[in-house]
């Protein structure tokens, strides 16, 4: 027996994939069908009190079959978060992804009659699939400065190679990159790669070759002269005083061998040079316990802008909306836990 996870767009075939698999007394996690047990006249659109009980009811399910993984479980869940995904890798889960096109599941939902509430939900599945490749947000995965092996040109001071992605090695979350992973998103695109700063900073550069070989991922760059972070970004990557490489991609195709994650297809979207730690929930950590020492809001604000990378105006914008929701500085710290979650969410 075992856990095992069924994702796929609304109306993709999920509930009726997982009648067809289940043997008899395996736990089933359906949030619709938990919606109906409890009051809802519509099956796939609860509301109020009854959406907020179905999800707590869901979330309660998942955590027993987590803690039992011998009781036999099927979990429904569309796109889990990144964290989700975390947590149901670690328990040694199976997963199975239904890939039906947009075409399929919308006629499937005129077919059986659904709310218009499923059509909203197929199409923000669609669309959110088309900018990140599986309906999940771009994942990011950083490799060691060491293990770059990058080198700089002898006759070109802004020019570098090295490995962006190193095939064979297990990560901190129990990836593994299968060689060929990259070979698609390197046949088939519509537009270059980009060379960027820490993801979501400048872009600094362009890529003059991207290539698998025996090892990984080999890459050689650009960085752009006179560009004033370029020309940073050089001296930190000569003096080793930045992180590594780091690719934003989604995951294509992967498969599960227990705790570990194989990594057969992945689209690739941008490498950036980074000065982050390896591990995310490091930097989250350091945020949190910042915004725990916080006393006033115009000291989260500070926050907001220097480790969690938001502008002035941004950080100032929310900072005006929480003031506008709040009577006053001292309930500040009703809302710290509320800003590390949504700083986690954007960074993941």
């Amino acid at each position: 027996m075992s856990i095992n996870i069924v994702t796929g767009a609304p109306c993709s075939g999920k509930s009726t994939f997982v009648d067809k698999e289940r043997a008899e007394g395996d736990i089933v996690v359906d949030y619709d069908k938990l919606s109906l047990a409890l009051g809802s006249n519509k099956s796939h659109a609860a509301v109020g009190h009854i959406k907020s009980a179905a999800f707590k009811a869901r979330q309660a399910a998942i955590d027993y079959a987590i803690d039992n993984p011998d009781a036999g479980s099927w979990v429904i869940h569309t796109s889990p978060k990144p964290g989700d995904l975390e947590r149901y890798k670690t328990a040694g889960a199976v997963f199975h992804h239904l890939d039906a096109t947009q075409d399929e599941c919308t006629t499937r939902a005129a077919e059986s009659g659904r709310p218009a509430e499923t059509f909203e939900a197929i199409e923000r599945y669609f669309t959110t699939e088309k900018r990140s490749g599986r309906g999940k947000a771009m994942q990011h995965k950083q490799i060691s400065l060491a293990l770059t092996g990058v080198k700089f040109a002898n006759t070109d001071p802004n020019v570098f190679e090295g490995y962006a992605s190193v095939f064979g090695g297990v990560d901190s979350y129990g990836d593994t990159i299968e060689p060929g992973a990259y070979a698609k998103t390197l046949d088939a695109r519509d537009r270059p790669i980009q060379l960027r700063w820490n993801h979501f900073g400048d872009v600094i550069g362009k890529w003059t070759e991207i290539r698998e070989d025996e090892k990984g991922l080999f890459v050689k760059g650009e960085l752009t002269p006179g560009h004033s972070k370029a020309t940073d970004v050089a001296a930190l990557l000569k003096h080793g005083a930045v992180s590594g490489l780091s690719i934003g991609y989604a995951v294509k195709d992967f498969e599960q061998r227990g705790v570990l994650r194989v990594l057969k297809e992945i689209e690739l979207y941008e490498i950036s040079v980074v000065e982050e730690p390896a591990d995310n929930a490091a930097r989250v950590s350091g945020v949190k316990a910042a915004l725990e020492d916080a006393t006033a809001l115009k000291e989260i604000e500070s926050i907001l802008r220097d480790a969690g990378r938001f502008s002035k105006t941004d950080a100032t914008t929310i900072i005006s909306r929480v003031k506008s929701l709040t009577r006053r500085d001292a309930e500040a710290d009703q809302v710290k836990d509320l800003f590390g979650k949504l700083y986690k969410n954007l960074r993941n």
